[in-house]
Parts: C-alpha cells; sequence; structure tokens
C-alpha cells in the first residue's frame, strides 16, 4: 500500500479504512449500499376492448322457441310442456329469452279456452229429430238452428238474447211453439231495436193467420238475427207462439 494515494479502501473486518498515503488511520466506515439499477418500466401495447367482462352470455332457449311453434297449431301435448322447461331454463339463468316460452303457454292456454268452451255449448246438444223433421229426443239448440213446428221450453219472462233453447218433442210439456219462419226484408242492418219491433209486429200478423183469429190468450215471441248473421245474409226470423201461464202438449193451437 505504500504506492496507493490516500482514500478508502475495503477492510478485514469488512468495513472501509482510511488510508493517509503513508499509514493506516483509525477511521472506519461501513459500506455504503449498492444502489439499485435503473430500468424503464415495462412497455404495454395498447388494446380495444372486446365486450362486457363476466360468464358468457347464454345461448337462446330451444325449448321456448319449440313451445311457441307447437302452440299455434295446437300440439298442446308438447307446447305446454316445452314452455314449463323453457321458463325453468331462464330461472337458472341457463338460457336467455322468456318470452317464446311465454308466448307458447299463452297460445297453448287460448286452445284450451277454445276447446273447454266448444264442449259446454256442445253439452246438451244431443237433439236428434226422424225422417219428417220432427224431434224426438230433447236437448239445447241454437235458435238459428229451429224448425217450423218445433216445441221449446222457454223462461215465463223472456227478455235478452238466447244462446240456446230448450228443444222437446211436442208430446211432452213445453210453453213455446215456433209457429213460421219469416224473412227480414233485405238491406242494411237496421239495428237491434229496430228489427226487433219489426219482427214481432210480423210475427203477430202470422199468428193471426196461423191461429185464424185475432182473439188469443198466446204471446208471440221472435228469435231475429244478430249483426254478424245478418251480414252473412241470415234474415230468418223465427216467430213461436208462447204461453205464459202453462205448459202445454201438442200444437199450441189447441189452447188458444
Amino acid at each position: 500500500m505504500t504506492s496507493a494515494p490516500p482514500g478508502w479502501y475495503p477492510a478485514e473486518d469488512g468495513n472501509l479504512r482510511y488510508w493517509d498515503g503513508a499509514a493506516w488511520t483509525e477511521h472506519t466506515q461501513a459500506v455504503p449500499p449498492a444502489a439499485a439499477p435503473a430500468f424503464a418500466p415495462p412497455m404495454y401495447s395498447p388494446y380495444a376492448p372486446t365486450g362486457a367482462y363476466g360468464l358468457p352470455r347464454p345461448e337462446r332457449d330451444g325449448f321456448g322457441i319449440a313451445s311457441l311453434v307447437l302452440s299455434i297449431p295446437g300440439v298442446l301435448i308438447l307446447s305446454i310442456p316445452f314452455g314449463i322447461i323453457g321458463l325453468v331454463r331462464f330461472k337458472q339463468r341457463t338460457r336467455r329469452g322468456p318470452v317464446p316460452a311465454i308466448l307458447g303457454l299463452a297460445f297453448s292456454a287460448l286452445w284450451i279456452g277454445a276447446v273447454v268452451i266448444l264442449i259446454v255449448v256442445g253439452v246438451g246438444h244431443d237433439v236428434t229429430r226422424d225422417a219428417t223433421g220432427a224431434v224426438t229426443q230433447s236437448g239445447k239448440i241454437s235458435p238459428a238452428d229451429l224448425h217450423e213446428g218445433d216445441c221449446v221450453v222457454l223462461p215465463r219472462v223472456v227478455d235478452g238474447t238466447f244462446q240456446n233453447v230448450e228443444l222437446v218433442p211436442c208430446d211432452q210439456p213445453h210453453n213455446g211453439q215456433v209457429f213460421t219462419i219469416l224473412n227480414a226484408p233485405a238491406g242494411p242492418y237496421p239495428g237491434g231495436t229496430a228489427l226487433r219491433e219489426s219482427s214481432l209486429d210480423a210475427c203477430r200478423t202470422a199468428l193471426q193467420e196461423w191461429l185464424g183469429t185475432d182473439q188469443t190468450l198466446l204471446h208471440v215471441v221472435s228469435f231475429f238475427p244478430t249483426e254478424l248473421r245478418w251480414r252473412l245474409d241470415d234474415r230468418r226470423e223465427r216467430c213461436l207462439a208462447v204461453d205464459r201461464d202453462r205448459d202445454v202438449t201438442g200444437d199450441m193451437r189447441k189452447y188458444k
């Protein structure tokens, strides 16, 4: 070290000791920590977002779509269970789009309602006639299907619209009989009130001719067409002779 210039040099104890150029001094100091190497921050290439974060979007439910398709022609045996499965899968969030399943069940419900209405309307429509058209078995029937000479059971007070009437063989107790069927004059639909009045007037005149007298205790009831049937060119008015006080058997003219 005789040729070393003055300065701090490593010593045996691991520290630095000062050399004055001729001898070691008593001055020591710790070795300064090494400076951390400088480095540039990592570079990231910019990117555009491609979608929302989270789980992938569920697919549309095939059962719901099948329910809607099958409900239109009324394949209820499949449309109803498929619609229920579609709603369950939507609630479990395994499929999206509950609208097809809901529509499928709605159309299925409409079909069920239509079937129920047909059953209700058809209940009791078991009227049978013989070869001459005479009723042999009683039942419910639409007023539009009444024949001349038919015998019916009506309420004591006849008012409002009739969906059906009880038709019976004329040898059974009844209080009304269709004595003639008229045709209202052609033209635009005159309205319910006007048609009712004109129909009753025509039936009263026809009743006098049928009975052969204008003196009678029988009343007149007229079943006239609705506006819908009028538009279908059905202008038939069914005139009935009615006894409001009692039920009779046979031809109503015997009790005039």
